[in-house]
């Protein structure tokens, strides 16, 4: 998940508060794209966006580098913000 730390951070955030509130462990972090559930990407968002103040706190992530919820595959931060706006849709 390449970017959430550094935006969530930039918003005022603490990460790891809000990863332990949405039940994700801290090592979804780490470096190697991991795989995490796209309910869980998605609530970590929303929580996010809540907490910050900041709607566009998924987009900024994204354009920071989300790819990794997307396995790797996305090749540019572009594709990963187009796939995460397809996700959020397409969620009850």
């Amino acid at each position: 998940m390449t970017g959430y730390t550094e935006v969530a951070r930039s918003v005022g955030l603490d990460p790891h508060r809000i990863l332990a509130e949405v039940g994700l462990p801290r090592s979804c972090l780490d470096a190697g794209n991991k795989p995490v559930s796209a309910s869980a990407v998605y609530r970590l968002l929303e929580v996010s966006a809540a907490a910050s103040g900041v709607e566009d706190l998924g987009l900024r992530i994204g354009g920071a580098g989300l790819a990794g919820v997307r396995g790797g595959s996305a090749e540019r931060a572009g594709a990963s913000v187009v796939f995460m706006t397809e996700l959020i849709y397409a969620l009850p």
